[in-house]
């Protein structure tokens, strides 16, 4: 079973453009001021301000960064953001959560985006040297609330290790017809945001079931998924971390 390729290609490609918002380091706790800087000025669409706050001398590319926000914001803006902070890592980075709502629109249907990024960050002076994407997850859905959904699937794994990509629903749908696929995107896809095109098939189980097996070679993999439903369409994304290392453990964010 299939769904209109236009829109796969495009809600797909606005899952795909959350991913890795800020670009891989070590620091004590981030200031205050540049938590309230970085919230005000994604909040403002202020490009100039996201810009001072990001080292010159650190990895991450500024242009790439407006690059991808651009895009969202054309898609889903105006964006309401929200910026938190959790404990240290022991390794001395600091944790921080964004999260990302907004709204869009395709052949007349309207989709409602919501996307959480829990990075570990690296600043000085009060500007962010480098950031580690820890955790990675976000949903595009019609209709005034999402499909009760939990996506099963670990933040982190050990390189070569196999483990499941699993789509639950946590309500039944009665005799509602439903089709949903799981696609893993390559590295490059997510780089250039390329909307991969999901088969779906008739499901009968409760939801999608699929073991999978990591790379051998440190990075990360993004796995996306499509349930077609009688109330709408909803579209997610995850990334799994891959380590040769046990992965780094992230204490949630303290909540305002």
């Amino acid at each position: 079973m299939s769904i209109s390729a236009r829109l796969v290609s495009t809600t797909t490609a606005w899952v795909l453009a959350g991913a890795s918002l800020l670009q891989p380091g070590h620091a004590a706790r981030l200031e205050r001021q540049l938590v309230d800087r970085l919230h005000q000025a994604l909040n403002n669409n202020d490009a100039a301000g996201l810009t001072a706050l990001i080292n010159q001398e650190g990895t991450m590319d500024p242009q790439q960064l407006m690059a991808r926000l651009g895009r969202l914001e054309e898609k889903f803006g105006p964006l309401t953001w929200q910026v938190s902070q959790g404990q240290p890592l022991p390794d001395g980075r600091a944790l921080l959560e964004l999260e990302v709502r907004g709204v869009g629109e395709v052949a007349g249907v309207l989709y409602q985006l919501e996307a959480t990024q829990t990075l570990a960050v690296s600043s000085r002076q009060g500007q962010i040297l480098e950031q580690e994407v820890l955790e990675e997850e976000a949903w595009v859905y019609s209709g005034d609330q999402r499909l009760p959904v939990t996506l099963q699937i670990p933040d982190a794994v050990l390189t070569g290790q196999r483990y499941d990509v699993d789509v639950i629903l946590d309500e039944p749908l009665d005799s509602g017809l439903l089709a949903g696929g799981i696609l893993e995107v390559s590295p490059y896809a997510v780089q250039i945001m390329r909307a991969p095109t999901i088969q779906l098939g008739a499901l009968h189980a409760g939801g999608l079931f699929k073991r999978v097996q990591a790379p051998y070679t440190p990075g990360g993999q993004t796995w996306a998924v499509m349930l077609v439903h009688p109330d709408g369409t909803l579209i997610a994304s995850k990334r799994v971390r891959v380590s040769d290392t046990p992965p780094t453990v992230a204490t949630p964010p303290n909540r305002p």
